[in-house]
């Protein structure tokens, strides 16, 4: 029996662990000036009056997101949408700090490479290509 408890605590406390990982959320994200601008949707509304200022842009739409939980020291993955793919690779991290190869596609055409550091509760915003009317804007964050 006291085994049996054993085992179970043990299971119970590297689930909390795991739990505990942190979790890096990307972004790609349209911005573009608009005579009467559509409300930013909720998963940009805390980054809006940031993104304006520093962008200029004053209507921001949500291309595609995914993320990612931190469990492994390497981790990768895509942030996708119909014509730009973020591809995203981690070469270090301690802490809940990493540092980050990333690359930009549009359709199957590379537009850009380039490493970032990311820190806990420090958004990071990458001015992207100009598309259309606007412009698209990478966002990241670990939460």
């Amino acid at each position: 029996m006291r085994l049996l408890l054993l085992a179970i605590a043990f299971l119970f406390s590297g689930a909390s662990l795991r739990a505990a990982d942190p979790a890096v959320w990307s972004a790609l994200v349209f911005a573009s000036n608009e005579e009467k601008p559509a409300d930013a949707p909720a998963e940009l509304r805390k980054f809006k009056t940031q993104l304006e200022k520093v962008f200029g842009y004053n209507q921001l739409e949500l291309v595609g997101q995914h993320t990612e939980k931190m469990d492994e020291p390497r981790e990768h993955w895509l942030v996708p949408s119909k014509k730009f793919c973020l591809r995203v690779d981690t070469k270090t991290s301690a802490k809940s700090s990493y540092v980050l190869d990333l690359e930009l596609y549009h359709e199957k055409r590379k537009l850009a490479d380039f490493e970032a550091s990311l820190g806990p509760e420090s958004p990071l915003f990458i001015r992207g290509p100009l598309c259309a009317r606007g412009q698209l804007i990478i966002v990241m964050m670990v939460k």
